[in-house]
C-alpha cells in the first residue's frame, strides 16, 4: 500500500457526515523530513511520514497531532522508541527502533508495559482502515481474518487491536 493508497482508503473509511459539519476527519499530520531521515525504519515507514503522514485522529481514540517539540523525539525511558503520538489514556504511541520500528504503546497505568500494535508503521496504517471499516460493521470475525493476513503479531494475547474490538463489542 502506498502513502497515497493509505490516504485515499482511510478517508472513503470514514463515516458519512453532513456537508455542513466539518470535524476535520479527513485531516492528515505530516511529519518533519528532517526527523525521518534519522529513523532506523524501513524506507516504506519513511516514505508513509514524508507523503501523507497520519490521520490528526483516528478510531480507536488515537491522535497523532503531537507539538513539535515532541514529534519524533525518544521517550525518557526508552531511547529507542520515538513518539508519533498518543491514544484517549494518554499513552505515548511510539515507533520502537530497537524492534525493527514496530508501533507499540507503553502504558502508565501499568508501570510503562510496553504493548504491541503493529511490526510496521505501514501495517499500522493498514490496521487504522481496517478498524475503521470494523467501527462500521461491527464485524470482528472479518476483522481478525484480515488482520491476521496484515499482521499475525497483531494477534497475539494482551495486543492491542484484539483487545480494542472487544472493548468495542462490550461498550
Amino acid at each position: 500500500m502506498t502513502p497515497a493508497e493509505f490516504k485515499s482508503r482511510f478517508i472513503a473509511s470514514l463515516p458519512t457526515i453532513p456537508d455542513d459539519i466539518d470535524l476535520t476527519l479527513d485531516e492528515f499530520v505530516i511529519f518533519p523530513i528532517e526527523l525521518i531521515a534519522a529513523l532506523r525504519v524501513n524506507e516504506a515507514d519513511r516514505r508513509l511520514l514524508a507523503e501523507c503522514g497520519l490521520p490528526a485522529d483516528a478510531a480507536p481514540f488515537l491522535s497523532f497531532g503531537l507539538s513539535a517539540d515532541r514529534v519524533l523525539v525518544p521517550l525518557d525511558d526508552f531511547p529507542d522508541s520515538v513518539a508519533i503520538g498518543h491514544n484517549g489514556c494518554g499513552d505515548m504511541i511510539c515507533i520502537d527502533q530497537s524492534a525493527g520500528g514496530a508501533v507499540v504503546y507503553y502504558n502508565h497505568d501499568n508501570h510503562m508495559r510496553r504493548v504491541f500494535m503493529n511490526s510496521t508503521l505501514v501495517q499500522f496504517a493498514e490496521c487504522l482502515c481496517l478498524f475503521a471499516n470494523f467501527m462500521q460493521t461491527k464485524d470482528a470475525s472479518t476483522f481478525t481474518q484480515k488482520l491476521e493476513l496484515v499482521d499475525p503479531s497483531a494477534l497475539a494475547a494482551g495486543t492491542f487491536w484484539p483487545n480494542e474490538v472487544e472493548c468495542e463489542l462490550d461498550a
